[in-house]
């Protein structure tokens, strides 16, 4: 269900909404700027007005969802606090508002992919983050929607300190034109900074080690330097090994305005967009077409405890000595929230089912061997 609220509590703060399709939306474009830019400047061409991800996108991807994220990003506020807690907070608001909209939409399950521009990409990797090690389930569920990420003249130092050391000296350099004092403010820490981008990165290879879907990355660098401070973000610091690398002919502060979709920049980024929205579509189809999981193995159903959710599941099957303890303790029985797709009047191998609806506080054993004897129990949901 569409909402035609824009979630965005000031003028350039918060999430601000470009496109909607509503009900046919199948993938949420979200937009992240960077340093000294906001979320309408950052994504918009001097010359034209146009910004593209409002004007030109929606075209290209009319089946989606596109909002730009604001935040402060004025370079002095930015180092004024320990740079630990200030990309800390714009990653929880981002986390948080995203999250918001998609629950109040009834959109959760909708594939995401992230545009981030410079540090903004330090921003998505600690908000995504910050949603794997959420307790909420509607925060969580946006990393387990994450379909990809355009990274767009993002820093990747990894741990190396010397080269995030070289980064800031160019931003200083681009910056101290416009206000001298900013030397004396941009204090960066480095170490904070490698830090989240080595978790971001640990996290993404241990999806791909427990046999999950992998995160789509592509990079982009820039390829003019801005005049005085020469490449902010050269190539070998703006894309990562075996994933896609594509230049773009401006600098660091233009790459993200395209003036039309003829332009070289905006074609290689919507393909990609296009591409992992079609790829994201018809994935969905294919897990709606096959329907439950098969019964071999457990999946874990994360609302259960957390969030009520008025849905039915399926059949829950557990052996019979901790059906009896169940019977028991009545409220209380380990492995709450494991469901397989048994519970379809199939074989039990000797195992018994509970069945039931979420939240309905109440739950019935069925004993697999004989489905004509059952027994109910209370157990909370």
């Amino acid at each position: 269900m569409a909402n035609e609220t824009n979630y965005s509590s000031r003028d350039l703060y918060g999430l601000k909404k470009w496109y909607d399709s509503g009900d046919n939306a199948v993938v949420d474009i979200v937009c992240v700027h960077g340093l000294t830019g906001n979320l309408e400047s950052t994504w918009t061409d001097k010359s034209t007005g146009i910004a593209w991800p409002e004007a030109l996108l929606k075209n290209d991807l009319p089946q989606s969802r596109i909002v730009t994220f604001g935040y402060d990003a004025d370079i002095v506020h930015f180092w004024s606090m320990a740079a630990q807690n200030r990309i800390g907070n714009h990653a929880q608001t981002l986390i948080n508002v995203l999250a918001q909209m998609r629950e109040r939409t009834e959109t959760e399950e909708r594939p995401i992919i992230f545009v981030a521009h410079s540090l903004g990409g330090l921003v998505v990797e600690d908000a995504i983050l910050a949603s794997k090690n959420s307790a909420e389930p509607h925060i969580r569920r946006v990393l387990e929607c994450t379909w990809g990420i355009v990274f767009m003249g993002t820093p990747h130092c990894g741990s190396n300190l010397a080269i995030w050391a070289t980064v800031f000296g160019s931003l200083t350099d681009m910056f101290k034109k416009t206000n001298t004092e900013l030397l004396a403010t941009l204090k960066p820490d480095s170490e904070v900074l490698a830090r989240i981008q080595t978790e971001f990165h640990t996290m993404i290879r241990a999806r791909i080690d427990d046999g999950k879907r992998a995160i789509k990355i592509s990079c982009f660098f820039e390829e003019l330097p801005v005049g005085g401070a020469g490449l902010i973000v050269p190539m070998h610091s703006a894309i990562l090994p075996s994933y896609t690398q594509i230049g773009i002919h401006s600098n660091h502060m233009d790459m993200t305005k395209f003036s039309s979709s003829d332009d070289p920049g905006y074609m290689s980024v919507s393909n990609e967009l296009w591409r992992w929205t079609k790829e994201s579509k018809k994935h969905l189809q294919s897990q709606t077409a096959s329907g439950p999981p098969p019964a071999a193995g457990y999946y874990h159903n994360e609302a259960v405890g957390q969030r009520a959710y008025d849905v039915q599941f399926p059949s829950q099957w557990h052996p019979p000595h901790l059906l009896a303890d169940v019977s028991r303790r009545r409220a209380e029985f380990d492995g709450q929230g494991y469901y397989n797709s048994m519970g379809r009047g199939g074989v039990s191998q000797g195992g018994n089912y509970i069945s039931g609806q979420e939240s309905s506080g109440k739950g019935k054993i069925v004993a697999g061997n004989n489905m004509n004897s059952s027994q109910d129990i209370v157990f909370n949901m």
